[in-house]
């Protein structure tokens, strides 16, 4: 009987190790939530309206936008990339107007931060700084991603998180399965979630489909006053150059 005894014990303890070993690597904590490697590039496509200055009429046309990742950084436990044409670019865009320079900063395995063009300049020369501590790099209200997502959750501004209205913070509305198909460089497979986000103001609101390991597959802006509204899907990824299979 104690042989049976300490066999049924020692199969406890192993699967009791097995399921802390799965518990403390959840697939969806991973570093790439969003692949900062350099080179990665989302292309989409979909429509723009926006109210006509001096006549009032609401002109619509289609839009192809690109997305790209020109350098990335790494400092410790930040990892910050320079990216070109991040889809707000389309919330007041004007025809001729040129992607702006954002910062996508990840600051530990999952809080992604996106720094304007305005911020741009000042972020990479300290980040360049060795003898910079980086702190205050970013701030509350830059806050674009908090990974792991799960519907309910809400993240943002700390004095703006318990309004009552739901607005001025970032919440995690629905999850579902991606579907990915004639997305071109990304293989139809199953098991991929997307995530929908949204963040409502008084003036305008975003709403942002997310898939980790992906990225934005999904971008729509919508003014709360004179038309301006974007709305474009993914419709071609590739990997960066560290992110290549």
């Amino acid at each position: 009987m104690k042989g049976i005894g300490g066999a049924v014990l020692v199969i406890v303890i192993f699967a009791t190790a097995c399921s802390w070993k799965g518990a403390a690597q959840p697939p969806e904590e991973s570093p790439e939530w969003f692949p900062l490697s350099k080179g990665a590039t989302w292309v989409y496509k979909g429509t723009r309206k926006w109210t006509q200055s001096g006549s009032g009429e609401v002109a619509e046309k289609p839009v192809t936008w690109t997305m790209q990742v020109l350098e990335t950084l790494t400092r410790d436990q930040v990892t910050a990339a320079l990216v070109q044409g991040y889809p707000l670019d389309l919330a007041h865009f004007e025809n001729g107007k040129a992607p702006g320079d954002y910062l996508i900063v990840r600051v530990g395995p999952g809080k992604y931060y996106l720094l304007r063009p305005n911020r741009t300049e000042e972020a990479l020369r300290r980040l360049r700084d060795e003898n910079d501590l980086l702190g205050g790099l970013v701030r509350e209200d830059e806050i674009i991603l908090d990974a792991p997502l799960v519907p309910g959750k809400i993240y943002g501004e700390t004095e703006q998180i318990t309004r009552r209205d739901k607005s001025y913070f970032w919440i995690v509305e629905d999850a579902r399965p991606a579907e990915l198909r004639g997305i071109k460089g990304i293989a139809p497979a199953g098991g991929k979630m997307e995530y929908e986000i949204t963040q409502r103001t008084l003036p305008d609101h975003q709403i942002v489909d997310f898939v980790p390991g992906i990225g934005i597959t999904r971008y729509v802006y919508g003014h709360h006053g004179t038309v301006s509204e974007t709305d474009v899907k993914l419709v071609e990824f590739r990997r960066g150059e560290s992110g290549r299979k």
